[in-house]
């Protein structure tokens, strides 16, 4: 069986930062995105792949993958199973 490929989060986040249509619209949906950063950091911190997440969490790595898209905000209860998978506990802050 083929190893599950991580990606190095800290690293591809480098890239990104460093093209400006990427900080432009990052800027204007800062917001939006903290949480799918969140998520990721929270996901590359655990050490897991998508696919090991989707079995903790009792679903498909398609709706893992999904999570991450901005065309499918997450629920509270998903976001909740998630931080289960990853070992953390969401917390919601208004700031």
């Amino acid at each position: 069986m083929a190893k599950d490929k991580k990606i190095p989060y800290e690293k591809t986040a480098q890239k990104w930062r460093e093209k400006p249509s990427y900080c432009k619209a990052y800027a204007a949906l800062e917001s939006e995105y903290a949480l799918y950063d969140a998520m990721l950091k929270a996901m590359a911190e655990s050490d897991l792949t998508q696919k090991e997440v989707a079995k903790r969490m009792g679903t498909s790595e398609a709706a893992v993958s999904r999570l991450f898209d901005v065309k499918h905000a997450p629920t509270w209860t998903t976001i909740t199973k998630f931080a289960k998978a990853v070992g953390k506990q969401p917390v919601l802050r208004f700031v």
